[in-house]
């Protein structure tokens, strides 16, 4: 068996999905998992050199931020050979350049929540003999199986092998996250989990008829609390996030029922919120598909998230263990607090950072899609995707658990600074010129092709109109 005895009892681990793994505009690679919030964390408790996570030499599969640049230097050929390159490295299984048996950070991009004691390398592999034969390493012959289920159980696939055991070891083959938490018994463990369990499925694709499902009977919320329940005494703090209301994600933003062209993303310009708080229609800005959600959808979609955040939460608590060294990070209210679509720039919380490159003075970062129109970038703490923060997002949730961990465990913790997560962040720093337009065509094109028919003619003449 392989000595993992240099690997015991780090002071911080985390476990968990993308939004711990450091994702940003749907691109999984080395830079944006080193401005995750766990590892933002990891830098406010001095541990940022020590603090280890997954350091693949190319992103997984797909470079959304990269490519976008690339349309303008070298066009699609430039593309498909980066993508040929990404496909050919994954498929080679390799492995830490560094050498590392075991990260810090074993969050893994598109995990659901029974995936943090179900999934290992072992899955992975059966996975990946099973799926890999459908893609070819050629880009548009790739382009249909990217857009769909397997392009996820895919990247998923390749970064499960590599996160879980990134020697190749075969003595570690069946390791899950949960396995590794318990192994190495770190003192502190960081966990954000569930949200592929339904609410990325409804802000992705906006599906008004998606519910989240935990197995039969809740079990996955059982088993989850149990995991939990059965780390190691020294584990002594566990830190655990909830789920932010569908309404809060930035992917899901609204329209006005009669106009599909909105006058521009700053949405008070052109449509106000009902009595209710929410707008009459909101749809998917960005995605693979196109959809719609009504003001009562979303009710009923943040309703169905609310009780989930409820069960998981009186699950745990229930366990004694649990009750004495969990503290639950409210991701949803911090959410809430920054939701300036619904409450306006003025009432709504915004990250204020100085870039001279932009105008002089301070601007000011919200939970806008970013806007690279008309000279101005807007929106700034979630990424192309609509999904995924920028660094300045993820800072703002890692000072969400700093808070937690300066009330829990009686320490001062150094501030999270905005200005240099936002000074580090290469998309804020260099936001492609073309995103918007492209956006906005994209989700033309979406609507054309998906639309209720009595849109669709409307809607290929907006398609058609100069930009």
């Amino acid at each position: 068996m392989v000595d993992l005895s240099a690997y015991k009892n780090p002071p911080l681990m985390a476990i968990g999905d993308s939004l711990y793994q450091g994702v940003r505009s749907i691109t999984i690679r080395k830079d944006m998992m080193a401005l995750s919030t766990p590892r933002l964390v990891a830098e406010a408790l001095g541990l940022a050199d020590s603090f280890t996570y997954p350091d693949g030499e190319r992103a997984i599969l797909t470079d959304m931020e990269r490519w976008l640049r690339m349309l303008t230097d070298g066009g699609l050929t430039a593309i498909g050979a980066d993508y040929a390159a990404n496909f050919s490295y994954w498929s080679s299984a390799p492995v830490s350049p560094s050498g590392c048996l075991a990260f810090d950070n074993v969050a893994i991009a598109a995990a659901q929540l029974q995936d943090l004691w179900q999934a290992t390398p072992a899955t992975a592999e059966a996975e990946l003999a099973a799926l890999l034969p459908n893609f070819t390493g050629n880009l548009l012959e790739d382009f249909e199986a990217l857009s769909g289920d397997l392009a996820t159980v895919v990247i998923r696939a390749f970064n499960t092998r590599f996160t879980l055991n990134p020697m190749a070891d075969p003595d570690l083959a069946s390791m899950s996250q949960f396995d590794w938490a318990r192994e190495r018994a770190p003192k502190r463990l960081l966990v954000n989990a569930g949200s592929n369990n339904g609410l990325y499925q409804m802000c992705f694709n906006a599906d008004p008829n998606q519910r989240m499902f935990f197995g039969p009977d809740d079990s996955y919320i059982d088993e989850f609390a149990a995991q939990l329940e059965s780390l190691p005494d020294a584990v002594e703090h566990i830190y655990v996030c909830n789920l932010a209301l569908p309404r809060t994600v930035t992917n899901l933003m609204p329209i006005a029922p009669d106009e599909p062209w909105p006058k521009s993303d700053y949405i008070h310009e052109y449509v106000q919120p009902g009595p209710d708080a929410y707008f009459d229609l909101y749809e998917n800005r960005f995605g693979f598909g196109y959809g719609r959600i009504t003001g009562a959808e979303m009710k009923i979609l943040d309703d169905d998230v609310d009780a989930a955040n409820a069960k998981i939460r009186s699950k745990i608590r229930s366990l004694p263990k649990n009750r004495a060294r969990v503290r639950f990070i409210n991701t949803k209210r911090m959410m809430l607090n920054y939701d300036i679509k619904h409450l306006g720039e003025e009432a709504g919380r915004m990250v204020r950072v100085r870039n001279p490159l932009w105008y002089c003075g301070k601007i000011k970062l919200g939970t806008k899609m970013i806007d690279t129109s008309r000279g101005y970038r807007g929106g700034g703490m979630m990424s192309l995707d609509g999904m995924h923060p920028t660094t300045v997002g993820y800072g703002v949730m890692a000072r969400q658990v700093v808070r937690a961990i300066e009330a829990k465990e009686g320490i001062d913790v150094a501030e999270i600074d905005n200005q240099h997560n936002f000074d580090r962040d290469t998309l804020l720093q260099d936001v492609p010129g073309l995103w918007t337009l492209a956006m906005w065509l994209y989700r033309n094109f979406r609507r054309s092709v998906e639309a209720p028919d009595q849109d669709r003619m409307k809607l290929l003449k907006i398609c058609s109109r100069p930009q």
